[in-house]
């Protein structure tokens, strides 16, 4: 636990370049195929570049798909993970990973106070994941979202799911999108249906 205070504690400024987001998480899905871990993936095409620390985001992932992982108690996590270059309410350009699972979804006291060190539902788990997860994504200027997948009354927990919005983009590699551009909010409203 005092390693991954240390390590929550003196994470690195990120070394930020432009990274095409599909190709990365594509390398990190076949990691996890490799593993018997299957990923489903869901791209949209020729979205943006962001700015991103590989590094740092691997980091982010790996932790993100472990709590998947962790939450399906043994059973095939469902992980799906999706990309969409979007337009904010605020009119910028985004680009939005979204990421679910069928596991047994976040606590309510999970929801309230994930990004705060220490807290935790696993026996053996330090609460610090997270919370990195949250200081990486700050590093990038990313703004992280959790919530569960539930049935229309919001009742039926179906999993967890994780929205992640990249209004960094890469100065480099931008394409025309404005015939592919649709609202966060409607697009992270039909994720949640």
């Amino acid at each position: 636990m005092v390693n991954d205070f240390r390590e929550y504690a003196k994470l690195p400024q990120a070394k930020l370049s432009a990274l095409d987001l599909n190709n990365f998480l594509s390398e990190i899905a076949q990691l996890y195929q490799e593993a018997g871990t299957s990923i489903k993936l869901d791209f949209e095409k020729n979205i943006p570049l962001i700015e991103g620390d590989p590094a740092q985001l691997r980091q982010v992932l790996h932790n993100l798909i472990k709590n998947s992982i962790d939450a399906a108690e043994g059973e095939d996590p469902g992980i799906v993970i999706q990309t969409r270059h979007i337009v904010t309410d605020s009119g910028m350009n985004a680009v939005q990973l979204h990421l679910h699972d069928n596991g047994v979804g976040f606590s309510e006291n999970i929801l309230n106070r994930a990004f705060e060190p220490y807290i935790t539902t696993k026996p053996t788990g330090t609460g610090l994941g997270l919370p990195m997860v949250k200081k990486i994504l700050d590093e990038h200027r990313a703004v992280i979202r959790l919530s569960n997948r539930t049935d229309s009354s919001g009742s039926l927990v179906y999993g967890a799911q994780v929205d992640i919005l990249f209004e960094h983009l890469a100065a480099v590699g931008r394409k025309d999108h404005s015939s592919q551009i649709s609202n966060y909010d409607e697009q992270h409203r039909a994720s949640e249906k």
